[in-house]
């Protein structure tokens, strides 16, 4: 009865990323957005980033800064959040994984239209 109801699980389930991305993954109205554990991280963002898209397709994962109270807490989460996916994506194009336009459409998907097609708005326009 639920089917259609789309349930976007925040905080990328930390430290459940890889449990959540399967349930994202095997459930076409489960959705995973990366936010709170971005800013926490640090280092550890492009694991967090490469969980995430482990199972789950890439119009699955949303990202957020989970920002709060500290503007550079926006700045931080939206800069690392970046340089995370940049990461993993450009490994997966070093690799052969994906192509130069494939990795450049996923962090659009993650940056900002998945949350488009979730949440029915539009920012990127």
């Amino acid at each position: 009865r639920l089917s259609t109801v789309p349930f976007v699980l925040l905080h990328a389930g930390y430290p459940y990323t890889r449990q959540l991305s399967y349930l994202a993954g095997i459930y076409a109205n489960v959705f995973m957005d990366i936010s709170r554990a971005i800013p926490y991280l640090a280092a550890d963002i492009p694991n967090l980033i490469r969980a995430s898209l482990s199972l789950a397709p890439t119009n699955k994962v949303l990202f957020s800064t989970d920002a709060h109270s500290i503007p550079e807490i926006y700045w931080i989460a939206a800069r690392w959040a970046r340089w995370g996916i940049g990461m993993v994506l450009d490994e997966w194009h070093g690799q052969g994984i994906i192509s130069a336009n494939e990795a450049e459409e996923i962090a659009r998907q993650m940056l900002h239209r998945n949350a488009e097609a979730v949440y029915g708005i539009e920012l990127s326009r």
